[in-house]
């Protein structure tokens, strides 16, 4: 399991990575903002797809076919960030797109975790508590970017936010660190489960 350790960490520190070259340089002029923004883009994507990498591998430890094309599928939504991270930068209409790009990208995770639920066999009750406990990530991270998209607080109290920089991008950012930190959390509570289990195929 190392590679998805692996991938898993690089994706997400990326992602920290980019964002907070954005954040520091995207003041020197409008060409660097919107080419920084865009790796911040793509950079999302590519944490979104590593937190599928993680569901699908343990979630379909034990079946091959379908682990693989849901894999595969992770791959897609790494280019599909590439067009959101190009289109998400315009200025009329890219916060909608980056904003309902990513938010899409993210609900179709659903979709090998209810395939999964749907299965209903021995190894779907083994992970059923880590399957759980895991989809709270979707919950953090649509927190997040509730706050992002309504702009709160700064909607309603922006003597707050002047005051105190407690602005809904913050609340977003810090939604996204501690989504991370607890995907891998999660993803060490599955391979607990299958690692600790003998002959998990077999059941």
């Amino acid at each position: 399991d190392q590679w998805l350790v692996y991938a898993y960490c690089i994706g997400s520190c990326s992602t920290l990575f980019v964002s907070v070259n954005y954040h520091t340089f995207c003041c020197i002029s409008r060409n660097m903002h919107d080419c920084l923004l865009q790796w911040d883009i793509a950079g999302i994507g590519v944490s979104i797809a590593c937190n599928m990498l993680q569901l699908v591998y343990y979630g379909f430890y034990c079946q091959p076919t379908a682990r693989l094309v849901y894999q595969v599928a992770a791959g897609v939504l790494c280019a599909l960030s590439a067009g959101l991270a190009y289109l998400g930068t315009h200025p009329e209409y890219g916060l909608q797109v980056r904003t309902y790009g990513l938010s899409g990208m993210a609900v179709l995770l659903f979709i090998p975790a209810i395939h999964l639920w749907a299965l209903n066999n021995a190894h779907f009750e083994l992970l059923r508590a880590p399957l759980f406990r895991f989809l709270n990530i979707f919950g953090i991270y649509g927190v997040g970017i509730l706050f992002y998209y309504t702009r709160f607080p700064e909607s309603h109290f922006p003597r707050f936010v002047a005051r105190t920089s407690l602005g809904s991008h913050v609340v977003w950012h810090t939604l996204t660190v501690i989504g991370m930190l607890y995907g891998m959390h999660r993803g060490a509570d599955f391979s607990r489960v299958i690692r600790s289990t003998p002959n998990v195929c077999a059941l």
